[in-house]
């Protein structure tokens, strides 16, 4: 009875003997090969459990580098207008410093004109700080920051010191409304929020910027209640088909033509905002494009 159970277990194994073992020397050699074919399926699927965990590891290198990428893609997308946004400030100063030259080379200067040029050039200076502060916090990783708590509303306005240039010399208007009460504070990381509205913003003005046949606009609302934060961001962009909602937040798809674009957009948006238990959608019943940001409070 016992070779019967032995032989089926070796028949599935591919190990069975054409006649049964006789002696113990041949029930020795048989054990001696079934411990040594276990052993063997012992390293093979070790082998497999660490071929599976290196492939992990480089996936997860791999995504991440990915992601690092689609980061700093949008960022350079921003860094281009950065500096038409110091540009402007710039000549004001410039302007500022030669009339308090010129008021001071008079008889009599006007120390109130003079005063009038000093706060203007505190306030550009002051102009020029904050851009660069948008810029250099929206650059960062920030993976690693604690959450902390900020109004989402300023972070909102805060990225939209990097666009000023950019809409008002592509003739888009850019509408927002923060309806978010002043006490209401999210817990948040405030580098990855920044990096989600930019890509956000990024995506609109790259949809709106070549449209020639219409008035170009978007709407940012910000609002809060039932324990969420929503904000919306709409543009004039035509409504994107149904059929690709379910795939536009997938890393490499994009609808935009060969060579613009990377495709990562929007999935490191939906990542960041996984980050924060929050989602994105696309509104189905919205004649134009517009993304649906909720994070709970």
């Amino acid at each position: 009875m016992l070779h019967e159970e032995l032989k089926k277990q070796l028949d599935q194994q591919g190990l069975s003997e054409s006649t049964p073992p006789s002696s113990i020397t041949e029930w020795g050699l048989l054990l001696e090969k079934v411990s040594k074919h276990y052993e063997e399926g012992q390293n093979d699927q070790l082998l497999a459990k660490k071929s599976f965990q290196i492939a992990s590891e480089e996936l997860q290198a791999f995504n991440a580098k990915m992601f690092d990428s689609a980061r700093l893609a949008s960022l350079g997308e921003v860094a281009g207008g950065v500096a038409h946004e110091i540009n402007n400030p710039l000549a004001i100063l410039l302007f500022a410093n030669e009339s308090i030259e010129m008021e001071l080379a008079e008889e009599n200067p006007d120390i109130k004109q003079v005063n009038k040029f000093c706060q203007d050039i505190s306030r550009e200076i002051f102009r020029i700080k904050s851009i660069i502060n948008a810029l250099t916090d929206s650059a960062r990783d920030g993976s690693l920051d604690a959450p902390s708590l900020y109004h989402l509303g300023e972070v909102m306005e805060e990225c939209l010191k990097l666009y000023q240039t950019k809409t008002r010399t592509n003739d888009v208007a850019l509408d927002i409304q923060n309806n978010i009460p002043e006490k209401n504070l999210a817990e948040c990381n405030k580098v990855q929020i920044m990096q989600i509205f930019i890509n956000l913003l990024n995506n609109s003005l790259d949809a709106v910027i070549p449209l020639k046949d219409r008035e170009r606009w978007i709407k940012i609302i910000l609002d809060y209640h039932e324990s969420e934060y929503v904000i919306s961001i709409n543009d004039c962009g035509d409504s994107i088909s149904p059929d690709l909602h379910a795939k536009i937040f997938n890393p490499f798809f994009t609808t935009k033509e060969v060579g613009q674009g990377t495709g990562l957009g929007l999935s490191l948006v939906a990542r960041l905002l996984s980050n924060h238990r929050g989602t994105i959608e696309l509104c189905p019943d919205s004649p134009s494009t517009k993304f649906i940001v909720r994070l709970p409070n």
